[in-house]
């Protein structure tokens, strides 16, 4: 059943894929409904809303070279200056980085939108990369291409 807890189904319409290509589908959310936090490796993606409306929260995927949790490449020079100017903080942040799973990626809040028929978005692989929907009390449709 709809519910206003956003557990209600998101259908997916294949309509059409080349693998490695392109590929071509359909998102239809029911009332309140979401997809969650995901990335799209690797690809660009233009989206158009084709009833409804939806919020969208849109993360900027970190490059290599801008991974300030990354030791060598954060610019602040050796370990004993940081910690004689940021104090704990930065100790605590390493505690944090080393606690991530491998292979964690770092990323940026780019924005929370809202978005409604008609309109067309785009993302690309280090801008909106990662992104949520959530449908609004009408549901909605959005074509991926």
């Amino acid at each position: 059943s709809d519910s206003a807890d956003g557990q209600s189904c998101v259908r997916y319409l294949h309509i059409s894929e080349v693998p490695d290509q392109y590929s071509i589908g359909i998102f239809v959310f029911a009332p309140y409904s979401r997809i969650p936090l995901h990335d799209h490796p690797d690809m660009c993606v233009l989206s158009r809303v084709l009833y409804g409306d939806l919020q969208r929260l849109s993360l900027d995927l970190a490059r290599e070279e801008d991974n300030s949790f990354s030791m060598d490449s954060n610019g602040f020079g050796d370990k004993t200056k940081r910690s004689s100017w940021l104090g704990g903080w930065w100790n605590k942040m390493e505690s944090f980085r080393r606690k991530l799973p491998k292979g964690s990626k770092q990323a940026f809040k780019n924005h929370v939108d809202y978005l409604q028929a008609p309109d067309v978005t785009v993302l690309y692989p280090y801008e909106g990369n990662l992104h949520q929907f959530v449908a609004g009390p009408d549901g909605a449709a959005v074509l991926d291409v």
